[in-house]
Formats: C-alpha cells, sequence, structure tokens
C-alpha cells in the first residue's frame, strides 16, 4: 500500500521523481516508477495513461495507483523512510551472500547500498531573479580542462566541466586513438583523468598512454622492464595528473557516479575529466528491452550530460559514438550519427574524425627499426557542434598520427590541400623517406 501511495504523490509532485532511487520500490512497483523517471527525464509529464500505455502488463497495477488517496507531504515523507529502512533490510540480508557473488555482482549490491544513503531533497521554485539585479547578468566562466589541441583550447570552444564531449566516427576511423592522445594531454598539463576502457585489457591502454608520453613505438615500450618503468616515471609524477583505468564490458549510467566516488575516495583525488570508450558500453539499469535504439541512446547522454553537470562535482564527461556507413567517405555531419542523432543534440561540443593511413615508399618496417617518428596516418577533425566559443562549425583540422601514437597538427596549407578532395574525401597518400626530416618534437618531451 505505501508504494502505491507514494508512486501516486510523485505523480502529483513530479519534481520528487529524480530524487528517490529505485532500490525503495519492489518488482512491478520498482518498474513502474523507472518508467515514470524515464518520462519525466524525457521532458514528458508522467500520468496513469501514459504508464498504462508503456507498461500495458502492468496496466491493472498502475490502475490501481489511481484508487489510492493522497496523501500530504508529512505523510510521504515517513511513508519513504519507511521503505527506505525496508530496502536496508532487503539488500542487508543479500550481503549475507555476497563471499558468492561474482566481483560484479558484489560491486552492483555495494552501489545499491551506497544509493539508498543518497536522500536529496528537490529545488523549490519559489522567488525568481529581477531584471534589475545586475549581479546576476554576469555569466560564470566554466572551468576549461584543457585538450592539448590548440584549434579548441584557444577559442572558448574547448571542453569545461559541466560539458559533454562527443566524438562521431566511423568503424575502425580512430575513435579510440583520438580519445586516448586527448586523456594522455590533459594528463601531461596536470588534470586527473578517469578511463572507462572497454575495447583493451588495462596493459594495452597503459602501455598506449605510456609510449605516447615517452615517444616510443609499440616495441620499445615492451622491451621495458618493471624497474625501467619506475625509474622513468617515478621523477616526473609530480609534473603530471593522473590516470584511473577502468576494463570491463559495459557500464550502466546510474552507476556511474558510485563508481567514480568508489574511486576518488580510493585514491585522494577527484577527477577533472571521465573519458568512456565508447558510448554502446553504457547500458540503463530501467531500461525497456522493447525501446528503440535511438530511444536508448538518448537516454543515456541524457544520463551523462546530467552527470557531468551534478551541482558541486562538475567534471567534463567525454565519449564516442559511431557514424553510418556514409562517414567513410565524407566529411562527417550530424546525420551521419544515424540512431545516435539523441546523443548528438544532448552534447555540449561535437567533433566528426576520420582515420586515413599512408605508405612511405618501398620502405620495409619492422617492429625493431620502426621509429617513433614514422607517420602511420593522418587524421581529419571537423567541428559539428559546439554551445560556446568562436570555433567555426564544419571547420576542418588535419593531425599527422605517428608510431608513437602521437598526433601533432598540420599547418602546411599547401599538404592540406593535397590529402583533402573535394567533398571531404583523402587523396590516397604515399609519404618520401625525407618526409621524416619535419618531424618536430612534442609537448611530451618538454615534461618527461
Amino acid at each position: 500500500m505505501k508504494e502505491l501511495q507514494i508512486l501516486r504523490y510523485l505523480l502529483e509532485h513530479q519534481q520528487w521523481l529524480p530524487q528517490l532511487q529505485k532500490e525503495l520500490f519492489t518488482t512491478k512497483y520498482q518498474s513502474i516508477f523507472l518508467e515514470a523517471v524515464k518520462l519525466h527525464q524525457a521532458g514528458l509529464r508522467p500520468s496513469i495513461e501514459s504508464l498504462q500505455y508503456k507498461l500495458p502488463q502492468l496496466s491493472d497495477t498502475i490502475l490501481e495507483i489511481k484508487g489510492v488517496p493522497l496523501t500530504d507531504e508529512t505523510t510521504f515523507m515517513l511513508q519513504r523512510e519507511d521503505l527506505r529502512m525496508e530496502a536496508f533490510t532487503r539488500l542487508s540480508e543479500m550481503f549475507t551472500m555476497i563471499d558468492h557473488m561474482e566481483q560484479k555482482e558484489r560491486d552492483h549490491l555495494i552501489s545499491r547500498y551506497a544509493a539508498l544513503n543518497n536522500i536529496e531533497e528537490p529545488q523549490i521554485l519559489d522567488i525568481g531573479t529581477d531584471f534589475f539585479d545586475y549581479v546576476e547578468h554576469i555569466q560564470l566562466e566554466g572551468v576549461q580542462v584543457d585538450t592539448g589541441l590548440k584549434f579548441l583550447d584557444t577559442t572558448g570552444s574547448g571542453f569545461e566541466k559541466g560539458q559533454l564531449a562527443t566524438i562521431l566516427a566511423p568503424s575502425n576511423g580512430g575513435k579510440s586513438t583520438l580519445l586516448g592522445c586527448i586523456a594522455r594531454n590533459m594528463i601531461a598539463l596536470g588534470f586527473n583523468v578517469i578511463y572507462f576502457a572497454f575495447e583493451e585489457t588495462r596493459s594495452d591502454f597503459l602501455t598506449r598512454i605510456g609510449r605516447g608520453l615517452l615517444k616510443k613505438t609499440q616495441y620499445q615500450y615492451s622491451q621495458l622492464s618493471e624497474g625501467d618503468l619506475r625509474n622513468k616515471w617515478e621523477p616526473h609524477k609530480d609534473k603530471l595528473g593522473t590516470l584511473t583505468v577502468i576494463t570491463g564490458q559495459q557500464v550502466a549510467v546510474e552507476d556511474l557516479r558510485n563508481i567514480i566516488h568508489k574511486n576518488e575516495s580510493n585514491f585522494g583525488i577527484t577527477y577533472d575529466a571521465v573519458f568512456i570508450d565508447y558510448s554502446s558500453h553504457m547500458v540503463l539499469n530501467g531500461g525497456s528491452k522493447n525501446q528503440r535504439d535511438d530511444q536508448r541512446i538518448s537516454d543515456i547522454f541524457r544520463g551523462l550530460k546530467q552527470y557531468a553537470n551534478t551541482q558541486g562535482e562538475e567534471k567534463v564527461v567525454v565519449t564516442a559514438v559511431q557514424s553510418n556507413r556514409e562517414g567513410f567517405n565524407n566529411t562527417l555531419t550530424a546525420s551521419n550519427a544515424a540512431d545516435s542523432l539523441g546523443g548528438i543534440r544532448e552534447s555540449d561540443i561535437v567533433l566528426g574524425i576520420r582515420l586515413n593511413p599512408v605508405t612511405i615508399g618501398s620502405r620495409v618496417v619492422t617492429p625493431e627499426n620502426e621509429s617513433p617518428s614514422r607517420l602511420q596516418g593522418v587524421f581529419q577533425c571537423n567541428v559539428i557542434k559546439r554551445r560556446k566559443g568562436t570555433l567555426a562549425v564544419q571547420s576542418k583540422y588535419y593531425f599527422e598520427f605517428f608510431a608513437s601514437n602521437t598526433i601533432k597538427l598540420i599547418e602546411n596549407q599547401a599538404f592540406i590541400e593535397s590529402v583533402d578532395l573535394q567533398g571531404g574525401g583523402f587523396a590516397e597518400m604515399e609519404i618520401s623517406e625525407d618526409y621524416f626530416e619535419q618531424f618536430e618534437e612534442s609537448l611530451y618531451t618538454n615534461l618527461i
């Protein structure tokens, strides 16, 4: 009866929907609550009729909500606390079996338990702001988290805490490479980064970051022993930010905050940036099996944006989506996002990227003779969307991609024109041996 009464109260006072935890409810009532939250997050007003439409299998139960009397705020608060205590009891019983659970099940149980301790009150809307209160006209500047990409950081369009940044690329188009390069730049500039790497092992990812900072090939870095690595990194730790990598198969948007809090507490730091490689590995705990892909992606990105902009805990969240097939041959636009268009809409800045491999004459390259300065390809990066700054939408930038897993902005206009064909495609490139003479040391050499 209490669950029905609380659901009735929530439908009449919908500002409370984002503040309650799903753990308060059991079975079918939890499904109804999660559907109401989803509708609310989509900017809709959940009702008895809309819930019946979305959950026809629970139509009779939803109709029962209409039949219970509406309680006052005091009764609601008391009932909410009762349900919270009952939920604590249920989860406590599950803790007796924790030694027999897989690690993923343990972490999920702990995060559910922690969620019950989060009691927030909705913001009360009352007195507005007078136009002639001039101090309210002054916009607070966001806290920028530099990417190391000059065209972003110097135009006022760079990544800021509270923002969601998205990379759009075709399959195998360099999403992970560019995300890793930006994360490494941030670390080199002293920012703290947590990176969810779902498509490679921890050691593969850490090697990719490490060899980029030391300007080494994959083979050269693999020759370093644990002692070698300690000797190279320990003297320079104070100059760098921190990096935490989490690997696995997927993560729920609703669990993201608890996971990051847990790591911040464990390492005694606060993260500036959260990287998720890439968004297809995000899920919704309350997602419907019948939900269309575009709706699911929109809900995921809305959750990421809300997390990024959590008051007092703002972070920049960076992720990626895959483009449709047309993205292989043309400069990317929002229309290439296919089912991910909702993700583009929720993002504050969107960059499209394509990576074109190059060949170096007839030179035979082996792991042993490969040079960190060997050019492996050229990135085309174009601006699809930005909310702030002076960066021109659909402006293009090109980057050399080297065997050291580093990138460098190409500023030679003749070279740009030679690789950028009409329609945004790339010319087939063959680079001569003397091209290596143009390689310059980058930011990392000065730091490490």
